[in-house]
């Protein structure tokens, strides 16, 4: 079952929440597809969009699309990722191997190149300018002139890579899909495990804070540790959900100039749930359809330059920025509803509303009322509430226990 709540909901390309912007894109305004799998921003002006129809690269105001049609040296149309390097070459993976753009000239590398794999899950670029592959049989380095490939008989755990990230003394760290976080040291490679209070073998995404911590994010949540790799924490409930659905499954996580780690989280069994969740080293702040993205199907984040955070979604993408005269909302008119989690199922909103109602995950509604000062809601689960003034509509996001 997926959710169809988005478009029951006529939520508009720009909403705001809690001091941010959100502005959201579709193939209608030059995606090639709706279904954006990977994205990067240049650090000038230009974000990069990996689809499934190809790529979309987009300066603010036009739109440039690049395929197998349009530029023949690209491996496939499918992109699920995309990784922009120092010197501004462009590379590409997808399931036929790898393709790099320098010089407006694509070039495909795969196997018989030296890759480990052609079916690519990430690209990450470290320090000295080095490529790390990801892929489904373990990780390629690229030393700007060799691959080199590394797979289980190398001593990484079998179920392939999905992300890698330099640590602070300059060990590569990678997220194996079974196995842990594999540490290499350029010669050898040691496994971090749940033995080592990792929340899950299941590792799914890296990133590496303003302090040097080392964020593992798992099928389960988020595991920290310091800059020498010594356990510090673990999260597991950053974006919340009706009980007793509460695992927060990462897809990807980056870090903001301001130190905030966000987190893509994406749950798919029995509905489609999915938003992202941003840590300000006190407390989690949680977005999702309620607040202006796009779709619950979270795939990838990016941070610009100006600090926007970028959400890739199957239904677009949407960015993520300090709230300015383009909000449609200002503070005194967003939907404020109490308790929240409710146990008695009755919500309420500290002034009478015009219109309400509530739908719940599927999209459908469940009750509605005119001129009213609260509204009840007889089952247990996770539902919408949207308010209607002017043509201006505020959404809700509420847990009734």
């Amino acid at each position: 079952m997926k959710i169809v709540v988005l478009l029951l909901l006529g939520i508009c390309s720009v909403t705001s929440a809690f001091a941010q912007s959100f502005i959201s894109y579709t193939d209608a305004d030059g995606l090639p597809s709706k279904n954006v799998l990977s994205l990067a921003s240049d650090g000038n002006g230009k974000m990069w969009f990996g689809t499934q129809k190809g790529i979309a690269i987009f300066d603010g105001n036009t739109w440039e699309v690049m395929n197998t049609t349009t530029h023949p040296g690209l491996a496939n149309d499918n992109v699920s990722s995309i990784l922009i390097t120092s010197n501004g070459d462009v590379w590409i993976g997808g399931d036929y191997g790898v393709s790099r753009y320098t010089e407006s000239t694509w070039t495909t590398y795969t196997t018989v190149d030296g890759l480990g794999s052609n079916r690519i899950t990430n690209l990450t670029e470290v320090s000295n300018g080095d490529i790390w592959i990801s892929d489904f049989n373990g990780a390629t380095h690229y030393d700007g002139s060799t691959f080199t490939a590394y797979k289980a008989a190398d001593g990484l755990p079998f179920g392939g890579v999905e992300d890698v990230v330099e640590a602070k003394n300059g060990d590569i760290l990678l997220a194996t899909g079974l196995g842990g976080l594999a540490v290499y040291d350029g010669t050898s490679f040691t496994l971090i495990t749940k033995s080592e209070s990792l929340v899950s073998n299941n590792t799914t995404a890296l990133t590496v804070d303003a302090s040097d911590n080392v964020w593992v994010g798992t099928a389960e949540g988020v595991s920290i540790f310091s800059d020498v790799l010594s356990w510090q924490t673990n999260h597991t409930k950053m974006y919340i959900m009706t009980p007793p659905d509460t695992l927060n499954p990462v897809e990807d996580m980056v870090v903001d100039s301001k130190g905030n780690v966000w987190v893509g989280i994406y749950v798919d069994y029995l509905v489609t749930v999915g938003g992202v969740a941003m840590y300000d080293g006190t407390k989690w702040t949680d977005y999702d359809v309620a607040d202006g993205i796009v779709g619950p199907t979270i795939t990838a984040l990016a941070v610009d330059e100006n600090d926007a955070i970028w959400v890739a979604t199957s239904s677009g993408v949407t960015k993520i920025g300090e709230e300015g005269a383009s909000a449609k909302l200002m503070e005194k008119d967003r939907l404020k509803v109490y308790p929240n989690p409710t146990a008695d199922g009755t919500i309420h909103f500290g002034k009478v509303l015009n219109n309400v109602t509530v739908y719940d995950i599927m999209g459908a509604v469940v009750t509605s009322a005119t001129d009213t000062e609260s509204i009840t809601i007889d089952t247990t689960g996770l539902y919408f509430v949207k308010s209607t003034t002017d043509g201006l509509s505020s959404i809700a996001r509420v847990i009734v226990k």
